[in-house]
């Protein structure tokens, strides 16, 4: 806490005890041991020497918090609109002609964005809360709960929509009543903090007040037409909320995604609860802040600068829901705000996996994320965001193919989704790391084979530090992508511009009828030097049946090099030699990992599971679940170039294998198919001609299909 103190004058230094947060809990002044004081000079200041600061004592005044909200009764009555209250009804009791209108509410089966799993109501009146028993209603503040992230969960009051789904379905009294007491209970035990910074610990923290209140204003409509709800429930929840406006009008969150949803909300508020005289006010400046934060966070290709699925879906929900909620009361979204939307909902379908979930790229929790409900809502909102072009499931698409290329944010994707085969997709990442939940990632790959996981993104089950796989989960270890030994490539390092800057982005891609291809750069390790190593990954998409991958090491003298594959949840089969590798599911064998060169075998680390060292880990419904990851690693001279196949179904080893090359990193590849006939595939090496993403060459690719019954047939792309 800041204080201005003049000098050569006395002050009285006040610290609130709402304003003492430490690791996000909240404490009071019986743990403190000692008090430090810090005198900063203003930059502009003339003194040169010593400071004398004499402390004449310290005095603390112990306080009884009242219970919640501070606005009383009688205050609700001074903030309502006139019209919108009856100062002395016949029953004594102040009465506010409101309800929820409900048109700004989402659909409550919209996951929330949580790695716990939410109880059936049985469990939750039982007490068990996100996969904790806490009592109901809950300890908000449990001893044990070392864990702050859920306990900020807990105070957003995502647990509501099971209470309110299933009171839609059974009318069950007892279940009106519980979310009405949890409710209760919260606003009494929790008052709006004095002299706050907007911290608070997990209850006022900025983005729980938010989603708490988003929360309330999904579920009211549900609760308040119920005869039981009441007027003293109704006025305790609506002096909250009030409380709850000033507070995101007051204070701004961390200038992340938080900015964004505590926007939509402030002005969810203004709109919702229209009985209050602040209303107008909250909408406006929620509004005005909306669009200074969509147009910072979404770029021009619609993707959402965390790079992470989970949040373009968190940040498209909260947007639709203004809109939804605008849109009933004949407005409009604003112009850059609507683009924002639409190419966001572009971007968030094109990443969906043919099996449905999305990839966990960044923090996105789990394997098992889907968003699907929000490309619901979006549909409700009359908004498509660029559904998926009709026509193109088959091999022979035109020019441009199925793939997608968003070259802001470093993704190319290849391949089909629906084809008949069950969808072969290709997910090329190739930077910037990302705002405040990136991962080190760089030529990461994320590939469905025959519609299934086969390479993924491992995700993350906790943003806890001293979760044992946190760090693991946004190291480039746990990756599938190639490296170096010696280089430094971790996002934490770089400044936030650095992150989100567009020159971290080295990504072409092209298409012709039966071929698409992407290709990437990293530099090693964040200085552009080509002394220091350059790494060049380049995907093909052969007519939308299999992927050809090439890793080309560029550099100087004898180096380590690596490439890593972490595989979807499934049993994993490996030849001895440790290039072949076959990925087993329920259904059978999901795809084959073939490495055809080089020549010399290299040394095979397999993990699974493992803690000693950390290996071998995805995140999946909150949960981390071994699944094997394999890396392959060589020390050898530079250039250096590894080509790899990834195959629907099984192929045997046998059926590939390198043609001699005539230059560095080119590759000639003969492809034996198991239904008969060969593809031959020629690929030129990369360059860069400049050190720009469109100096970055992939080299001319060629593609023949021998066939036994016709002529050869040849597909061909210009480097």
């Amino acid at each position: 806490m800041l204080e201005p103190l003049a000098a050569g004058s006395g002050r009285r230094v006040q610290f609130h005890v709402d304003t003492l947060v430490r690791d996000g809990r909240s404490w009071d002044w019986s743990r403190a041991t000692t008090l430090e004081i810090i005198l900063a000079l203003p930059k502009d200041s003339p003194h040169r020497g010593d400071l004398a600061v004499v402390v004449e004592g310290v005095r603390c005044l112990r306080l009884t918090r009242p219970e919640g909200p501070r606005l009383t009764e009688a205050g609700l009555g001074r903030v309502v609109s006139p019209g919108n209250c009856l100062a002395n009804p016949g029953n004594g009791r102040l009465e506010v002609t409101w309800s929820p209108r409900g048109q700004a509410t989402t659909a409550i089966r919209t996951p929330p964005p949580l790695p716990w799993p939410l109880e059936s109501c049985h469990c939750l009146l039982a007490g068990r809360i996100m996969g904790r028993q806490v009592g109901f209603p809950p300890d908000w503040d449990p001893g044990d709960a070392s864990d702050q992230q859920w306990r900020h969960f807990l105070h957003r009051h995502h647990f509501l929509r099971a209470l309110v789904a299933e009171h839609a379905q059974t009318r069950a009294a007892n279940l009106e009543a519980a979310a009405v007491t949890a409710i209760s209970d919260w606003i009494t035990r929790h008052p709006v903090p004095l002299r706050s910074s907007g911290g608070c610990a997990p209850a006022w923290e900025t983005l729980s007040t938010a989603w708490r209140l988003w929360e309330w204003l999904r579920v009211l409509p549900a609760m308040a037409a119920q005869p039981g709800f009441g007027r003293p429930n109704l006025n305790l929840l609506l002096r909250s909320a009030w409380e709850h406006a000033w507070h995101l009008m007051d204070h701004q969150g961390h200038p992340t995604n938080w900015a964004l949803v505590e926007a939509a909300v402030l002005a969810l508020a203004g709109l919702e609860l229209d009985c209050f005289r602040d209303a107008p006010a909250w909408a406006g400046v929620g509004l005005e802040r909306l669009s200074v934060q969509a147009r910072r966070q979404f770029w021009s290709d619609g993707a959402h600068f965390e790079l992470s699925p989970l949040y373009q879906a968190i940040c498209l929900e909260a947007l639709l829901t203004v809109d939804l909620a605008l849109t009933a009361r004949g407005l409009a979204l604003p112009a850059d705000v609507a683009g924002s939307v639409d190419l966001g909902l572009k971007y968030l379908r094109a990443l969906r996996r043919p099996a449905g979930a999305w990839p966990a790229l960044n923090d996105s929790w789990g394997l098992d994320q889907d968003y699907a409900a929000v490309l619901d809502l979006a549909q409700a909102a009359g908004r498509q965001g660029g559904a998926p072009e009709e026509g193109r499931d088959g091999p022979e698409r035109g020019a441009g193919g199925a793939g997608r290329h968003f070259h802001r944010a470093g993704i190319c994707l290849l391949g089909e989704v629906g084809a008949s085969s069950g969808g072969n997709r290709l997910l090329l990442r190739a930077g910037p790391a990302g705002a405040a939940h990136a991962h080190d990632d760089a030529l990461s790959l994320d590939v469905s084979l025959g519609g299934r996981p086969f390479v993924v993104d491992p995700g993350v089950s906790s943003y806890e530090t001293n979760h044992g796989l946190t760090a693991h989960y946004r190291s480039l270890a746990a990756h599938s992508l190639p490296w170096m030994a010696g280089w430094s490539r971790s996002a934490s390092d770089m400044t936030w511009s650095r992150r989100i800057a567009s020159d971290q982005v080295s990504l072409t891609s092209a298409a012709a009828p039966g071929l698409e291809a992407a290709s990437a750069a990293a530099w090693g390790p964040w200085a552009k030097s080509e002394l220091a190593g350059v790494i060049f990954r380049g995907v093909v998409c052969c007519l939308g049946e299999y992927f050809v991958v090439r890793d080309h090491f560029r550099g100087r003298g004898i180096r380590q090099v690596e490439v890593g594959w972490q595989f979807a949840p499934g049993e994993l089969e490996v030849a001895k030699d440790g290039l072949a590798a076959w990925l087993h599911g329920p259904q059978g064998v999901v795809g084959s990992l073939l490495g055809p060169g080089p020549g010399q075998g290299p040394e095979l680390i397999r993990l699974e599971g493992c803690q000693d060292p950390l290996g071998g880990w995805v995140a999946k419904a909150g949960q981390d679940i071994p699944a094997a990851h394999l890396s392959h690693r060589l020390t050898a001279p530079l250039p250096l170039t590894l080509v790899w196949l990834l195959w629907p179904g099984r192929l045997e080893p046998g059926a590939a294998h390198l043609l001699p090359g005539d230059r560095p990193g080119a590759v000639h590849l003969r492809l034996d198919r198991p239904g008969g006939g060969w593809d031959e595939l020629t690929w030129g090496p990369p360059r860069l001609a400049a050190r720009s993403p469109t100096g970055l060459r992939q080299g001319a690719i060629r593609l023949v299909r021998h066939d036994q019954d016709r002529a050869p047939r040849l597909r061909q792309l210009s480097g």
